[in-house]
């Protein structure tokens, strides 16, 4: 299992397939990867080994000649256009909310919020901006580096105006066009907590 695009071989995880093993009844697995990976498979020869490059069992790892099979890059259904990481945060103005969340691609993301948590006709939406940043972008390893370099997805902020103080509101985030798996019921709750000002207390639908 390798990160896509490397300019060398780099294997992270790999499995040493044993043909003698019965893989219908007992099948490899493997960790979840934290950024979309790779399936490299490699065939050679018992007189090919190098146990000059091992495995940290002593087992011989595989040279880049010896692969035979690269799969297209391998992510988690649904990943792209859920949102994860929601956070609440205040404004500059009493009466305002901002609402930050990461989802994997850059497409259009809205937040919808409303006094009434079942009657969603009248909530408001808003539109949201949306940034991201690369590897370039990080100073020193192994930030920047091939291995240790993991996709943040993009960061998403919607701003919620025109709250009135002390009232409770019901807010959820979602793709446009909506999505069949971008559900909020996964989200986790999120309360703005107290302000002098006594702000409005917001709480994330389920």
């Amino acid at each position: 299992i390798q990160r896509p695009r490397l300019s060398r071989l780099h294997l992270p995880q790999w499995l040493r397939l044993l043909a003698q093993r019965p893989w219908r009844a007992h099948p490899p697995t493997a960790p979840q990867p934290a950024a979309p990976y790779q399936f490299c498979l490699f065939r050679w020869h018992p007189k090919e080994h190098s146990y000059h490059h091992v495995d940290h069992n002593g087992n011989p790892l595989p040279h880049g000649r010896h692969r035979v099979a690269l799969s297209g890059e391998v992510s988690f259904a649904g990943s792209a256009v859920r949102p994860e990481q929601v956070h609440l945060t205040f404004s500059d103005r009493a009466d305002e909310m901002r609402v930050m969340f990461v989802c994997a691609d850059a497409g259009k993301r809205a937040v919808r919020y409303g006094l009434e948590k079942e009657e969603e006709k009248g909530w408001t939406e808003m539109g949201t901006e949306v940034r991201t940043y690369e590897q370039k972008h990080m100073c020193d390893a192994p930030a920047n580096d091939s291995v240790g370099w993991r996709d943040p997805g993009f960061v998403f902020a919607g701003l919620m105006n025109g709250l009135e103080p002390g009232r409770r509101y019901f807010y959820k985030q979602f793709s446009v066009p909506a999505a069949a798996d971008c559900s909020s019921s996964s989200l986790p709750s999120g309360g703005a907590g107290r302000h002098p000002e006594r702000r409005a207390v917001l709480h994330v639908v389920r």
